[in-house]
């Protein structure tokens, strides 16, 4: 039997989004970028070096340098399959709340896309 596996779309708070344009075929470079950016490094028990060393650039750190932060968050987005190259990338990081704001734009196919993401 063969299947054919078909994207969906995850709303802001990463669930699965069942309204009838979330249930269509999303943008693959986009979804891919979301899923990475909240991977954390070590929480995959088979790989515990995959995904974003939050700990190690971000939250274990009293004062993290933002160069770094951008610099892990850029290679994470050149890594998703179907990145052409990177318009934007910006990261910030608001310390009375310690929320982390990563803005991008990437080309993928010709098209530019991108969004915000907002890491508590």
């Amino acid at each position: 039997m063969n299947s054919i596996g078909v994207d969906r779309r995850l709303d802001d708070a990463g669930d699965l989004d069942m309204t009838s344009a979330g249930a269509a075929m999303v943008d693959d470079v986009a979804q891919a970028a979301r899923i990475r950016f909240r991977f954390t490094e070590g929480e995959w028990y088979l790989d515990t070096s995959a995904g974003i060393p939050y700990w190690a650039v971000v939250w274990g750190r009293k004062a993290p340098n933002l160069d770094h932060v951008r610099a892990v968050f850029l290679d994470a987005l050149r890594l998703c399959p179907g990145v052409d190259s990177v318009q934007r990338m910006d990261v910030s990081l608001d310390p009375s709340t310690r929320l982390l704001t990563v803005v991008w734009a990437a080309s993928a196919g010709g098209d530019i896309g991108g969004f915000e993401v907002g890491v508590p």
